[in-house]
């Protein structure tokens, strides 16, 4: 299991999409004229001057499924949730959260 216990960024980026815009009349004098912006989330495979490539999830081969490009061009900002995250747990693993919140006790 090793192997998948490979860590990645968890990423936001924030990214101007294109608009598409069916089954709603357009005035052509005066048409929609913005795109919409839009924010991923997900484990960063790569990025590079041309984009980023990010996992929405893994499986327990350690390969990933809807992944999603976004090209460097249309790119607004990209900042690092959480820094290194295993990209895989084994089910069979307890994961423990830890809580901030203190329990009250009787005295």
């Amino acid at each position: 299991m090793d192997d998948l216990r490979r860590h990645y960024d968890i990423v936001r980026v924030i990214w101007n999409d294109a608009c598409f815009m069916q089954g709603q009349p357009i005035d052509p004098a005066d048409p929609p004229h913005s795109g919409l912006i839009m924010v991923t989330v997900g484990w960063l495979l790569k990025s590079t001057k041309e984009g980023v490539t990010l996992a929405m999830e893994f499986n327990e081969a350690g390969g990933t499924r809807n992944a999603t490009f976004v090209p460097r061009q249309i790119i607004l900002k990209e900042d690092i949730i959480l820094d290194k995250a295993v990209s895989f747990v084994e089910p069979q693993m307890e994961v423990k959260v830890n809580s901030s919140k203190k329990k009250k006790g009787k005295k």
